[in-house]
């Protein structure tokens, strides 16, 4: 596959590794850096479940390049099947994405829909400019995980709807 699991794992775990070193610290580049590594990652687990569920490489997922409400299109036309229970993949979206009480309640569908606010654009306004605006690095990282574990729980099972 094209796209890794694997590959997406590795950068939940580069995050996690700079937010403890970064906790001492607090500097805005770790967590600008936090903040991309969870977004790469985030873009990778869906590109995985895409590529799985029938997607060509090229043109379906490269074409849509870094746009996470173009990949969320595409995964909403995935279903999957547990054991006897037929799902549809959109389910990933709903799943809660709130690191403490004092948080409003959230879900991944909403966080990943920044392109729809005023947040930074993935990739280049986070990897270049002075200011990132955009959710707090933590959340980001509580997201990746959450997408991370649904994408490794359900690949094996996720399917393009038939038409």
């Amino acid at each position: 596959m094209e796209f890794s699991l694997e590959f997406s794992k590795r950068m939940i775990e580069a995050a996690e590794c700079l937010k403890c070193d970064n906790l001492t610290g607090g500097k805005p580049e770790a967590e600008r850096a936090i903040l991309y590594l969870c977004l790469i990652s985030c873009e990778i687990s869906i590109k995985a479940l895409l590529e799985k569920a029938g997607y060509n490489v090229i043109p379906d997922i490269k074409n849509v390049s870094h746009s996470f409400k173009k990949l969320i299109k595409l995964l909403c036309t995935c279903d999957f099947k547990e054991g006897t229970i037929d799902g549809t993949a959109a389910r990933l979206l709903s799943i809660s994405a709130t690191l403490t009480p004092q948080q409003c309640p959230t879900t991944v569908g909403h966080v990943l829909s920044f392109e729809e606010t005023s947040a930074s654009i993935y990739p280049n306004q986070i990897r270049y400019g002075e200011i990132v605006s955009h959710y707090p690095a933590s959340l980001m990282l509580e997201c990746a995980i959450a997408v991370h574990k649904w994408a490794s729980e359900h690949i094996e099972m996720i399917k393009r709807k038939e038409s």
